[in-house]
């Protein structure tokens, strides 16, 4: 979808988007964009270190880069802040 001079590429399921030859696969050229913005944890930032700098936004949410940031301290114990000693239970199911 074009809005003015912006190129938006919708998608109704999680794709290779950290990718930049997905962009290329749908004929945007990812070498020639001035800004490109991407939904994703941390996987594009090697894919796209190449084509320019990367900057990672920390938006709030349910989770985050620096949960030791977080306002609240009571929801505890919290991995991977806290040493939890947890085995969860292993289930064998035999087929006939």
């Amino acid at each position: 979808m074009r809005i003015g001079k912006i190129n938006v590429l919708l998608t109704n399921q999680p794709y290779a988007y950290i990718d930049p030859d997905y962009f290329r696969a749908v004929g945007l050229d990812p070498d020639k964009a001035k800004l490109i913005v991407t939904r994703s944890g941390y996987h594009f930032q090697l894919n796209f270190a190449k084509i320019g700098r990367v900057v990672t936004v920390d938006t709030p949410g349910m989770s985050a880069y620096y949960v030791d940031q977080f306002p609240w301290k009571h929801a505890r114990p919290f991995y991977p802040v806290d040493k939890i000693d947890y085995m969860p239970r292993q289930y064998t199911r035999y087929r006939a």
